[in-house]
């Protein structure tokens, strides 16, 4: 979370003074995690980089990889209930890149697969995918149509996970 402050006072005194600055709401259960992806476009554009909560400065997973998915290990069940994924056009990239089609699936083990979320026709930056609460470990992102053009290169600048943080 960031807070700009843009008119400092009710005075032409410059100083901005911020006592407390609190944000509530659900966390990120992928935040940090371990992840994993089939490939990346280069050394520095890793699975880590969709999990790290950030959006600047070029922090985003890409792959030119045929099948385009980045796993994350939440390191234990949790319910979970929503996917937010944050496209090209979130950090700074033209929106013809935004993620077009995808779907989302999740396992307790590693092995058995369950999908949960299937979205094709998607130009948005930002998705948001509610689901039923379900109980998952992994969650798996998989990429199947990159971007809006013939661009070949998937862009996640982070994927974030939502449900209750207690273990089931």
């Amino acid at each position: 979370m960031k807070l700009n402050v843009t008119t400092p006072t009710q005075t032409t005194n410059a100083a901005a003074r911020i006592y407390d600055f609190e944000v509530y709401g659900p966390s990120n259960l992928a935040l940090n995690k371990p992840a994993t992806v089939d490939g990346t476009c280069n050394a520095s554009q890793t699975a880590a980089k969709a999990v790290d909560g950030s959006v600047i400065n070029d922090s985003k997973w890409c792959a030119l990889s045929g099948s385009h998915w980045l796993q994350v290990d939440l390191g234990s069940v949790k319910q979970v209930n929503q996917f937010v994924i944050k496209h090209a056009s979130e950090g700074g990239e033209t929106a013809s890149y935004n993620t077009k089609a995808y779907n989302i699936q999740i396992s307790t083990d590693g092995t058995n697969w369950s999908t949960v979320v299937n979205v094709t026709g998607n130009t948005s930056g930002i998705t948001v995918d509610k689901i039923t609460q379900v109980s998952a470990r992994y969650i798996k992102l998989n990429v199947t149509t990159p971007t809006q053009t013939t661009n070949a290169a998937a862009r996640i600048y982070e994927f974030e996970v939502y449900g209750s943080s207690s273990a089931t």
